[in-house]
């Protein structure tokens, strides 16, 4: 995200300025951690593991892009991204819905032209609410990154998801379809004094009554 993301997104909803390097703003906040991973090194040679990631990378800056998201951080074996609609939250709960789902599948593509006894999944937290964006570091060391527990929550369910999983917060799921997730349970997370209402994201069912279906129960 560049500097300008330091700006208020609307004029009819400005973020909360702290000072000239820090601001509040509603987020909906996505880990997306690649499971298996030390496995994964011992299994492949150091240099088909950077390629894959590489793949890896290369399709959740594509995906995230598209959905109007920002990536803050490549972690190694996984993804610190956030998306902001503050017209529109609804929008913008959707766009990370796309984005879990739509990188879940592709990374299961990328992991389709590897041998079958290399088996890393994805894993994916979701969380909404407000984040500090800030500078940290010095001089020429500094980031652009998010602080705040609404991202601490989101790394927490990335940890808790297992592979081909996308978990999320209450504040996510209120904006969701009732088809577009599944109630998993209240969940211990750590750092967190109360349990959490967690919701696994899904891909509605297929409509019975498709064109191609209808004309078939017509006939």
């Amino acid at each position: 995200m560049s500097a300008s993301a330091l700006r208020p997104l609307s004029s009819d909803h400005p973020a909360i300025v702290v000072d000239c390097c820090v601001r509040e703003q509603p987020l909906t906040v996505m880990f997306a951690d690649v499971r298996g991973f030390t496995s994964l090194t011992e299994q492949l040679p150091v240099r088909e593991v950077v390629t894959l990631l590489d793949r890896f990378y290369q399709l959740a800056s594509d995906i995230i892009q598209q959905q109007a998201g920002e990536i803050f951080k490549f972690l190694g074996d996984g993804i610190l991204a956030a998306f902001s609609d503050t017209t529109e939250p609804r929008r913008e709960v959707k766009h990370a819905y796309h984005t879990a789902l739509t990188l879940i599948e592709g990374f299961e593509r990328i992991k389709s032209c590897y041998p079958s006894t290399v088996c890393p999944t994805l894993g994916i937290g979701l969380a909404r609410g407000t984040a500090m964006l800030s500078r940290l570091g010095t001089g020429r060391t500094q980031d652009l990154t998010i602080i705040g527990d609404t991202v601490n929550t989101a790394s927490r369910l990335a940890a808790l998801a297992e592979g081909k999983q996308a978990l999320c917060t209450a504040d996510i799921q209120k904006l969701l379809e009732p088809d577009e997730y599944q109630f998993i349970g209240d969940l211990s997370l750590k750092g967190k004094a109360i349990p959490v209402a967690t919701y696994r994201l899904v891909h509605p069912p297929v409509s019975p009554d498709t064109p191609q279906q209808a004309m078939q129960n017509a006939g």
